[in-house]
């Protein structure tokens, strides 16, 4: 990479760092100073206690992973994408999700009380439930004659698919409220 040598991107570099630098030292440093360096981290180690509390890893990942951010029917394709990306090795979403994990775990109690900083899991999810549903539909479709054949199997897929939206829209309809026009 000889762009890292030339002397425009280290000038930029070191500017911008100098400007990132400057506004840190004239921001607030609110708990940092106020109680001291080894009074926060000991603060921020805190999240320690939360792991070992069964109820924080039944919350994420019992209660609000297939409630909120797969929805039951899109956990089945989930968990089917998942496996196909995984046995192709395609790494970058698996490691994409394994980031999305390690987030919500450092959040600690702050994403335990708070729903919404599971929110980066959507894209992650997303890219496993498409290739579930791919997966599936391509495994569990029948052709009969050259026309669609509507088995079981397709007719599961079908419903697992109407599933997620209507989940979705039952599980969060209390979220807004017809006074609320702001957020439409």
């Amino acid at each position: 990479l000889p762009f890292l040598k030339s002397r425009n991107f280290l000038l930029f570099s070191a500017i911008f760092i100098s400007m990132v630098a400057g506004w840190y030292a004239r921001v607030n440093p609110g708990a940092e100073k106020s109680r001291g360096f080894i009074e926060q981290v000991a603060g921020e180690m805190s999240i320690l206690k939360e792991w070992a509390d069964p109820g924080f890893w039944s919350t994420h990942f019992l209660s609000r992973f297939p409630e909120l951010l797969t929805t039951y029917g899109g956990l089945v394709f989930f968990i089917a994408g998942i496996r196909k990306i995984w046995k192709e090795k395609i790494f970058f979403p698996l490691a994409w999700f394994g980031s999305t994990v390690l987030y919500i775990l450092l959040c600690g109690g702050y994403g335990r009380v708070h729903q919404y900083v599971s929110l980066p899991f959507a894209p992650v999810n997303a890219v496993f439930m498409a290739s579930g549903m791919v997966l599936l539909w391509e495994n569990w479709r029948g052709k009969q004659g050259g026309a669609m054949h509507a088995s079981p199997l397709v007719v599961l897929w079908i419903l697992l698919v109407l599933s997620m939206p209507v989940h979705a829209a039952l599980r969060i309809r209390h979220w807004y409220r017809p006074d609320q026009t702001w957020v439409f």
